[in-house]
């Protein structure tokens, strides 16, 4: 009967210089705790950084879409606003009901230079605009709730 038990001391035996070579540890690395935090630091600010440029870079990207998708539909663009020259005859509601429907409202006037652009972008033709009668007592609101000033519109 054989019996044979393993001894790792035996195997050593049947290695070369080479893989006596490889079972050497190799001292740790030096490192500079402080310096390797910098770094490390350094790399997660620039990721962060990154990634907020690639959000808004994706953001931008959107609104300028939506910028040419509105200009392309007939929207013109005056001060920070749309405004849509409808070429459909529509009663006052039904206007203002189709502007809702496009998270928009007949347009309030709040400027003479708005009011010289309505006017010149009109062409001569006649728009409904977001001004109306409410209530009993016959003042005039736009729809954004605020209340017509006579004195300014006159000017």
């Amino acid at each position: 009967m054989w019996s044979f038990t393993y001894k790792p001391e035996f195997k050593l035996l049947n290695t070369t210089e080479k893989d006596l070579y490889d079972l050497t540890p190799e001292p740790p690395p030096k490192t500079h705790p402080p310096l390797v935090l910098g770094r490390l630091l350094t790399v997660r600010a620039a990721v962060i950084f990154l990634t907020l440029v690639l959000a808004a870079s994706v953001l931008l990207q959107a609104i300028l879409y939506d910028i040419l998708q509105m200009v392309s539909q007939g929207w013109k663009y005056f001060r920070g606003n749309f405004c849509y020259f409808s070429q459909i005859a529509r009663t006052w509601y039904s206007a203002q009901q189709f502007c809702l429907s496009r998270d928009s409202h007949l347009t309030s006037v709040t400027s003479e230079s708005e009011q010289e652009f309505l006017y010149r972008t009109a062409g001569g033709l006649l728009y409904w605009i977001g001004l109306s009668k409410a209530g009993s007592e016959g003042y005039w609101y736009w729809v954004d709730d605020s209340l017509f000033n006579k004195v300014q519109s006159a000017k």
